[in-house]
Formats: structure tokens, sequence, C-alpha cells
């Protein structure tokens, strides 16, 4: 499937801002087959970094489903979304065919009070790798969510909890702002059915809530998404669960 479209990026709607302000996140495309699976593919499109009153263009060229069976394309279903993190190939998934579930379990070990991940949505399955070949599968891992903040007086005081040299007086928003206080990020391990580790996959959460030079957060909470796969072939055993937690 080819697809190239235009992007308009205004800067000026851009009032609340988890990272750097230069590099926007990716828009996301999301295709869906609904005869042929539950599961979209997800593709983070690459876009140069925008000017201010300038477009971008935007092209993808991928291969989006791995099979012979006849394809309807008024099936077909594009949505494109945006988040303000992205964690996604950049070469475009295959809408997954034959999915076997794989549990999941959540583990919270984060230190941090201020700035919590919520996750909305979590899976962990296998999918057809070949249409030629069934027994060859693959494995993705995807989930998606937003972060939850608090005050900032609880950001400064987490922040302040993570300093190594002596306090003397104690700071106040006033005297610190601006700053900002990163969100946890996963950690997912593969286990097998002795739970022995089979792989260690990091997923990124590249979000940080600023508090302005004014002492204020911003008026919403972020978004962020996940996608993650993983190669059944690389490994000594088959995965039997997965383990995400939040460090």
């Amino acid at each position: 499937m080819a697809i190239s479209g235009v992007f308009r990026f205004n800067d000026d709607d851009w009032t609340d801002c988890f990272g750097h302000r230069e590099y926007p996140p990716s828009p996301v495309m999301m295709l869906r087959s609904p005869a042929l699976s539950a599961w979209p593919a997800i593709t983070a499109l690459h876009m140069e970094k925008p000017t201010r009153g300038r477009t971008s263009r935007v092209a993808a060229n991928e291969f989006f489903l791995n099979s012979y069976q006849a394809i309807d394309h008024s099936d077909l279903r594009i949505e494109l979304t945006g988040f303000d993190s992205i964690q996604a190939s950049g070469y475009g998934s295959e809408i997954p065919l034959d999915v076997q579930p794989l549990p999941i379990e959540i583990l919270d070990e984060s230190t941090q009070s201020s700035v919590r991940l919520q996750i909305e949505a979590i899976d962990a399955f296998t999918h057809r790798a070949e249409n030629e070949d069934p027994a060859k599968r693959l494995g993705q891992i995807r989930l998606s969510g937003c972060v939850e903040f608090g005050t900032p007086e609880d950001l400064l005081a987490d922040w302040v909890s993570t300093w190594q040299r002596p306090i003397g007086k104690t700071p106040t928003v006033a005297d610190k702002a601006p700053f900002a206080r990163p969100a946890p990020r996963f950690s997912f391990e593969i286990l097998d059915e002795t739970d022995f580790l089979l792989e260690q996959i990091r997923g990124d959460v590249s979000i940080d809530v600023p508090v302005d030079k004014n002492g204020r957060t911003p008026s919403r909470v972020p978004r962020w998404l996940i996608d993650l796969s993983f190669d059944l072939g690389d490994y000594s055993a088959s995965p039997n669960r997965v383990i995400a937690r939040i460090r």
C-alpha cells in the first residue's frame, strides 16, 4: 500500500508541550481490515522537522498483510491520529493474522508519586509471520494510555528527593521554575513456561511534565503509545507470558 499526504503544523495551537518543541511526535497511521482481523497495523509516519508556516509532506510504501487471501479494498479503514509519545516501527507493521494472546502482568515499581503512567489498553500476542510457514510466528506488545501528574509542589518535591547534595533552604516552585519531571518507563520481560527469561525489551514513554516559569503545569494530560515486536525464532523456547514493569 502506498500513501502520501501533507501535514500542516500550527505551533500556536501547541500550547501544552511535553518534549522538544523543535521535534513534534510523528503522526500515527492505523490500518484496519475488520473482515480479516480485529487487530490493526500501526505505523509511525516519518515527518521532517516542521517549519512555521510551511507544510510537511509524508509518504509511506509498505506491505501491510501477509496473506494470499483476497482483499476487499472497501473493507480497509485508515485512521490518522497522534500521541505525545510514540514508540512504534517507522517501517510499518502488518495486520496481525491468526492471533494468539499471551498473558501480560503489570508491576508498578516506580518510586515517583507525582508522575504516574495510566494504562488504558494493553495486549501481548503472537501472530503468523509468513503465509508459507504457519509455524513461524512473531510477537507483539501493544499498550497505550496517559501520564497523570500532581501539582507543581508535588513535582518539585519529587525532584528535590533525587538531589544528592545536602538541602539547605527548602526550595519553592517560584525559586526553581521552570523545570520538568520525566515519566516512568517500561521494562518488558518475555518468559517461557518455566519463567526462564527469554528477552527484556525497553519501552520508552518520552514525556516530560513541565512546570513553566509562572509555576503552572499543563492544562491537559499527555497521551502515549508503545507498539513493540519480537521474533520467536530468536528464542530457545516458546513465550508463555509477559511481565510489564513500570520503573
